[in-house]
């Protein structure tokens, strides 16, 4: 009896549903969320032009439907925390099902057991461990959103070959563009987009040019068989390990392609291009790069220096950028592969995922020498993570590799994976309920493994404690670990994880962890270290931390308030005047400056309240009616002075 489509539907909407449900009581994640909901609710005068056009210096991404669903969130439930993460789930249902589509409609054979193939693919996609990163932070939502219009690009691109109707074409690029503008990665699209059109749909046991059934030749090492490709990636191999020449390892792939072409093609038609569709290619792709660089100009004054920052690291050494490039591409497929362990802060890999790198380039080249629709769903694909290897830099993102990268690559990988089952030749009973039953038990264990992952994912605590376990040298960690045990309550574990950070190195120093601890000694009762861990931070952020100026001005107002007259207040109001005038000093802000002037005043110092409202009154508007209350304070110091 056959699942009728409306209740596969049903299905796969209760599975994810169910799977993701601990997601909608997940705590606000410390990294990114936390200071996306303040700067939400501090953002009284968000409209929709300043999210499409900000107009501010030092922009970095330039994603404005992000930000249109945090305005929408905002607007329709007040950034309520369940709503947002429902929001993400349902983003990620709606992938699903684009995905079940593009199976149903490229999956050919729907008899038997392989009539639940496009199922099977959809689950497969729905409970796959790589995608709870993105769909439980609310900021993940990045990747879910900009996957919602590349995998309806890629339907839309499949019913145009299907058709050849021309409003299916542009609507995929239209989808492309709204991508784009949901997260940069979808920039990779254009490209899978050239492989999708120009790929052979027809595929199988059947078709003799296919990478199904390889090329049948007298010759054992044939380009095109198992024995010379092994071959191919040993000596490349070999030659990483002991002269880590990357250059040569590519100049061996380029190699391996041009004998592949050549068994295919023959010399005579090598390089035989088509010229019409490279170029109207070549054009499209620099046209919509070109428009989003004035774009991005348009809406900001001057971009953030990481990015040109990552661009010199990168030119400075091309065979080291070459290395971290393979390196980072073997990981992520791997990740694929073998999801687990889950982690959710990486800087560093093992330097043998350049030898995985290579071992997927040089698939890839054998996929591109005979090019069908599976095929194409896979390098494209590996398109979807190329705009994301320069992060594996570390000098962008607050990590250099991350699951949630690979999210739209994984509905690729599935769907090339489905296709390719699809395409296979009939085979003996046994051997399609062994597919199938290998296929049930992923689904199985992706799903337990999902669900495990979402509950981890609740609590900052068990989140950030499995992220140590994991990566226990980072200091970085350590301090966010701290935060999330002191939000928690549990002071003591708070205390132990910094001081083990303080044993960690690290690279430039971060007050976070020691005001945390000020903070913590004084609720304990001892304000003389609190204050003098504060004076650390100060001393060693140069007076350049505002936060910390003014939780010492705020710590010795305190301390001033239970001493009274004794001897030591006067040690403690000069310390707190000279805070308050370096506080002024680092802000610029007129206001804070003419706070200080009143306080000055209040404590009947007139010298440093006459040089604080001569400052303030300089500083504000025009319009302001502070201006003018600064000048009659000026007059009335001026005049007793």
């Amino acid at each position: 009896m056959r699942l009728r489509l409306p209740y596969q539907l049903l299905l796969l909407c209760l599975l994810v549903l169910t799977v993701f449900y601990p997601t909608l009581n997940a705590e606000v994640c410390l990294i990114d969320d936390q200071e996306m909901l303040n700067g939400m609710f501090n953002a009284g005068s968000l409209t929709l032009k300043s999210i499409f056009l900000p107009h501010i210096v030092n922009g970095g991404y330039y994603r404005p439907l992000i930000g249109l669903s945090y305005y929408l969130d905002n607007t329709l439930w007040a950034l309520d925390l369940r709503s947002m993460h429902l929001d993400n789930v349902l983003l990620h249902l709606v992938n699903v099902l684009l995905l079940f589509y593009i199976l149903h409609i490229a999956v050919r054979n729907k008899n038997g057991i392989k009539s639940y193939l496009p199922l099977c693919g959809a689950i497969l996609f729905a409970v796959h461990p790589i995608v709870t990163e993105s769909v439980n932070w609310i900021s993940g939502r990045t990747d879910i959103l900009a996957a919602n219009f590349v995998l309806a690009s890629a339907a839309f691109l499949l019913l145009y070959r299907k058709s050849r109707a021309r409003i299916y074409l542009v609507l995929a690029v239209v989808f492309i563009i709204l991508g784009i503008l949901s997260k940069e990665a979808s920039f990779g699209m254009i490209l899978a987009a050239f492989f999708l059109l120009n790929a052979d749909i027809d595929y199988g046991p059947e078709k003799k040019n296919d990478i199904l059934q390889p090329v049948r030749t007298t010759s054992v090492f044939r380009p095109s068989g198992l024995p010379f490709f092994l071959m191919m990636f040993a000596v490349i191999a070999m030659e990483m390990i002991y002269f880590g020449n990357y250059w040569a390892a590519l100049a061996g792939c380029a190699c391996y392609s041009i004998a592949l072409l050549t068994e295919e093609r023959g010399w005579k038609d090598l390089f035989r291009l088509d010229l019409k569709k490279a170029l109207l290619f070549g054009s499209s792709a620099c046209a919509t790069a070109a428009s989003y660089y004035l774009l991005r100009r348009m809406v900001y004054i001057s971009d953030v220096g990481k990015i040109g920052q990552t661009v010199k690291l990168m030119l400075l050494d091309v065979n080291y950028s070459i290395s971290v490039f393979l390196g980072a591409s073997g990981f992520y497929f791997k990740k694929f592969l073998f999801p687990l362990p889950l982690n959710f802060y990486l800087l560093e890999i093992d330097p043998l995922y350049d030898l995985a790198g290579i071992l997927l380039l040089l698939f890839c080249l054998r996929l591109l020498t005979r090019l069908n629709l599976p095929a194409a769903f896979f390098i494209a694909g590996v398109c979807m993570f190329l705009p994301a290897l320069p992060f594996a830099f570390g000098t962008i993102a607050w990590t250099g590799y991350a699951e949630r990268y690979i999210y739209i690559s994984t509905a690729f990988w599935i769907v090339a994976i489905i296709m390719y089952l699809d395409g296979r030749p009939p085979q003996r009973y046994s051997v399609a309920c062994a597919t199938a039953a290998i296929l049930v038990t992923l689904m199985l264990l992706y799903s337990w493994q999902t669900f495990s992952r979402n509950l981890v994912w609740q609590k900052n605590v068990s989140l950030f404690g499995d992220t140590v376990r994991q990566s226990p040298q980072s200091r970085r960690l350590r301090d966010i670990y701290m935060y999330a045990l002191y939000n928690a309550g549990d002071i003591p574990a708070a205390k132990c994880q910094y001081v083990v950070g303080q044993t960690l190195h690290s690279l430039g120093y971060d007050e976070t962890a020691d005001l945390l601890m000020a903070e913590i000694l004084n609720n304990e009762g001892k304000p003389d270290q609190a204050l003098e861990l504060y004076e650390t931070v100060i001393r060693k952020t140069r007076n350049s931390s505002e936060k910390a100026l003014k939780r010492i001005i705020r710590q010795l107002e305190t301390m001033l308030s239970q001493l009274g007259d004794s001897g030591r207040s006067e040690e403690l109001s000069a310390k707190k005047r000279t805070y308050e005038t370096q506080l002024g000093e680092l802000t610029k802000d007129p206001m804070v400056i003419y706070n200080l002037g009143q306080k000055a005043l209040a404590a009947n110092d007139r010298k440093s309240a006459l040089g604080f409202f001569i400052r303030a009154h300089g500083a504000f508007a025009g319009t302001s009616p502070y201006k003018a209350y600064s000048a009659k304070l000026m007059d009335r110091l001026k005049e007793d002075h």
